[in-house]
């Protein structure tokens, strides 16, 4: 049974977005392997395409690591399905001719499902906007101060 609330967050996320009080940092969660999921290779290779993308997308971002290759498996494959679906939708039209005359097309529900879980997998994953707005990235700054220091340093 899951908690109610948000969900608590990572603690290494909660660092890439800046939190530094040790009441809100779990010291002694457990931490996957780093590294990239291996790609399955049942896939198919629409999914296997997204995967390439999604990975090198997250490529030194620390953000996807070994353990995630289940989420990112369903990921790539609901989105392979969304793909493909929607290929087939644009080419029957939204709406068919039946018995009882005009309905709409039912690929427009597989479409349309396979959207949500898609989106729901992205944000899990960090790949909209929005799951990324807080984080921020340990990549060292550009310090004209410290240049300035540096240059110094240099001719003393």
């Amino acid at each position: 049974m899951t908690r109610p609330g948000a969900k608590t967050l990572p603690t290494s996320l909660k660092l890439l977005r800046g939190e530094r009080r040790a009441q809100r940092l779990n010291l002694d969660e457990p931490t996957p392997a780093g590294g990239d999921p291996a790609m399955p290779e049942d896939m198919d290779p629409v999914a296997q395409r997204v995967w390439r993308d999604v990975v090198a997308a997250l490529a030194g971002t620390d953000v996807l690591t070994a353990a995630d290759g289940g989420v990112l498996r369903l990921y790539c494959e609901a989105f392979a399905r969304y793909l493909g679906a929607q290929d087939m939708l644009v080419r029957s039209g939204p709406v068919l001719t039946g018995r009882g005359g005009i309905v709409g097309n039912p690929l427009g529900r597989v479409v349309w499902n396979e959207a949500q879980i898609a989106m729901r997998l992205q944000a899990e994953l960090g790949l909209t906007p929005s799951s990324r707005a807080g984080l921020r990235t340990a990549a060292p700054k550009s310090d004209a101060f410290e240049e300035y220091l540096s240059r110094g340093r240099r001719h003393a």
